[in-house]
């Protein structure tokens, strides 16, 4: 499907085809970029979701350029500084008069630091202090800088703009980088960067970037930067326009850097998965110039400022996940009709979402999952650009939109975990380019609408545990593209009907706890891509084998029915695949001997975890199978959680010991 997703970077946002779902190859985070030569590029930073999928860069340079690079850059780390050190234990006025060229060249570059306001007498002098270190190199150590051209103005704000990143790189571990990006090396400083391929065949640049000589960029992502806050001399990169050190960790503060504070040229500003915190400042609303502001995934708290709805000019905003923002977002985000996308979930946030999409005419993608959002939303349906809405894990308690029209761009919906009450409407088929539907876990009523019929190009289909009346299987044949498909508890009720066996591009079908009869059709031996198979606590009845076809299952759970026989030939089948006997890590089945002595319904000997016939409390796991689907900066986490943790309280706290069932947390291939 095509939907824009974020990029920060000049301009912060471009166009892309990269609707993320979980039937997409993700990489672990460990996975690695690929250096390329210098060539044509995507200027922009690669979007949010490609650093959190594909980034993960990993040099494959030309082993002699890589090996040349490294040799130049520890010689002037390390023999440089202790160089210089040793033989200039005095640099500042008063000291003794020192002869030597190299001491000369520290008193010029002290003189010239202070003199201008770049840095002040006492850090220069602290031996210990980045600021020392960067002097130090800038007076000896850098082979690029000529000294007695500081009378130059140009040349001077050229020299402050070097010594400045110097001092970040030094203030930041720069020498336990994971890549050095040329940094320290003897060329212009507007070099200080590198070219990667990502998995995804894009090419970004990572490092510094100029515009006709002045430092406009600074790209420091997934580079291991360990430091507390950020130097204020960053403030004299006077026409910097983007800053992005996201997804590193090592980069703490207990506040937001204040340097920002002198930056209101700054466009675009990327610090998520770091590890800053304290309160979002009110100062916040002097930063107009800003278009993409991500901070989400670090522990900031407290009240968001009211200030913040002075950035007009923003269309991507993300406080995202830290677990204890609050505020209004009616009030906070006031009318930016800029907006494009917006991620405010995992926090304390209230407010209306229909308020909110009111003052956003331009918006594409919304995620305020996980909040204390209230009301209705039907503007979530009308509105005429948006693509994603996540909603999940809210207060909204109305009834479900019906006064709606044709929707052409809404791809993904989901409402579960809510209040939302009375039928869904049967105008669910205007939503013509819909994928995910999610509406789980509400107070819904009625019968599912046999519009849904209508719905082919659904991906994601889940309307499990709600009140619906008692309805057979709907006929969703024609839903050839459907690949996670749960109706848990839906009242269901008749037998499975055959044509199930024809729904090829199934990985996820979840039918447990409803009043379904009959035996399994042998169409669904035909289901060879199937991983999850929950047809427990139903009434089914025969023979377990004819899923012993389905060789790639990691989840069957058939427990609580009356089926007979014996299930090894789904073992055997399952030990003789291609796949592994290891595939299938958890396996349910009435297989526990009867009180009488009667022997079990079902022979397992691969069983995970057996059950007594008539035992409702055996393996009473309400296993939400819709994993929680965040959007995070245009990307869905594709990974199923069957734990404890989505187990009722009762039966974790009574068969914990009995049951140790080890986590299974599988991402679909």
């Amino acid at each position: 499907m095509s939907c824009s997703t974020p990029s920060f970077g000049e301009d912060t946002l471009k166009e892309e085809s990269n609707f993320h779902h979980s039937g997409e190859t993700v990489l672990e985070e460990d996975d690695e970029l690929v250096v390329i030569e210098e060539g044509d590029y995507n200027h922009s930073l690669p979007s949010v979701e490609e650093v959190k999928i594909n980034l993960g860069p990993n040099k494959t340079v030309s082993k002699k350029v890589a090996a040349m690079f490294l040799a130049v850059v520890a010689m002037i780390v390390i023999i440089v500084p202790v160089a210089i050190l040793a033989k200039n234990d005095k640099i500042h006025h008063g000291a003794s008069t020192a002869t030597t060229e190299p001491e000369s060249h520290v008193d010029k570059v002290f003189n010239f630091l202070v003199d201008n306001k770049v840095t002040s007498e006492p850090r220069l002098l602290d031996k210990k202090s980045p600021q020392h270190f960067a002097m130090q190199f800038m007076a000896a150590g850098d082979g690029f800088v000529d000294l007695d051209l500081l009378d130059d103005a140009d040349y001077a704000q050229k020299f402050i703009e070097r010594y400045s990143l110097v001092v970040m790189y030094y203030h930041l571990s720069g020498p336990h980088w994971t890549y050095k990006l040329k940094f320290l090396s003897p060329t212009d400083h507007c070099n200080w960067h590198d070219y990667y391929e990502t998995a995804g065949g894009d090419v970004v640049k990572e490092g510094i970037s100029c515009v006709n000589g002045t430092v406009t960029e600074i790209i420091l992502a997934w580079n291991n930067l360990e430091g507390f806050d950020l130097p204020h001399e960053l403030a004299h990169l006077v026409k910097l326009e983007s800053f992005h050190a996201y997804s590193n960790k090592g980069l703490v503060s207990s506040e937001f850097p204040r340097v920002f504070r002198s930056m209101p040229q700054l466009k675009s500003l990327a610090l998520q998965h770091a590890s800053l915190s304290g309160n979002i400042p009110d100062w916040i609303g002097e930063m107009t110039a800003l278009t993409s502001l991500g901070l989400g995934d670090n522990s900031f708290k407290g009240t968001v400022s009211k200030n913040l709805k002075k950035l007009t000019n923003l269309r991507l905003l993300g406080l995202d996940d830290n677990k204890e923002l609050h505020g209004n977002v009616n009030e906070l985000l006031g009318e930016m009709k800029n907006m494009e996308f917006l991620y405010l979930q995992g926090n304390y946030f209230d407010g209306s979402v229909d308020r909110l999409l009111e003052k956003m005419p331009n918006l594409m993608e919304l995620d305020v999952s996980k909040n204390m959002l209230d009301g209705s939303f039907d503007r979530v349906l009308t509105h005429e650009k948006l693509m994603v809405a996540d909603l999940h894990g809210n207060l909204l308690g109305s009834e479900f939109p019906s006064d709606f029209l044709e929707n052409n761009n809404l791809e993904y919906l989901d409402v579960h975990d809510n209040e939302i009450r009375g039928p869904i409407s049967d105008r669910i088929a205007f939503l013509k380019s819909l994928k995910h539907f999610d509406v789980s876990y509400n107070k819904l009523s009625g019968v599912i609408p046999d519009t849904v019929t209508d719905m082919t190009g659904l991906v994601y289909f889940k309307t499990a545990g709600n009140d619906f009346s008692k309805q057979p299987i709907p006929d969703l044949r024609k839903l050839t593209e459907l690949r996670e498909w749960s109706m848990k508890g839906n009242n269901l009720v008749g037998s499975l009907p055959e044509w199930i066996g024809t729904m090829e591009s199934l990985k996820l079908l979840d039918l447990g706890f409803n009043g379904l009869t009959g035996s399994i059709p042998a169409s669904m031996g035909e289901l060879e891509g199937i991983n999850f198979l929950l047809l427990n606590k139903n009434k089914l009845s025969g023979d377990v084998n004819t899923l012993s076809t389905l060789t790639r299952l990691h989840a069957l759970s058939l427990e609580g029915n009356d089926f007979g026989g014996n299930a090894n030939g789904i073992c055997t089948a399952h030990k003789e695949s291609s796949t592994g006997f290891a595939t299938l890590q958890m396996f349910t089945a009435d297989c526990y001997p009867t009180p009488d002595g009667s022997g079990p319904e079902v022979t397992c000997s691969c069983c995970t975890k057996c059950c007594m016939d008539g035992d409702d409390e055996c393996s009473n796991k309400s296993w939400e199978t819709n994993y929680d689907p965040e959007w995070e900066y245009g990307y869905v986490r594709p990974s199923y959680h069957f734990t404890l943790d989505n187990a009722p309280v009762v039966y974790s706290q009574k068969n914990a010991e009995e049951n140790p069932i080890d986590s299974i947390h599988d991402t679909i291939p």
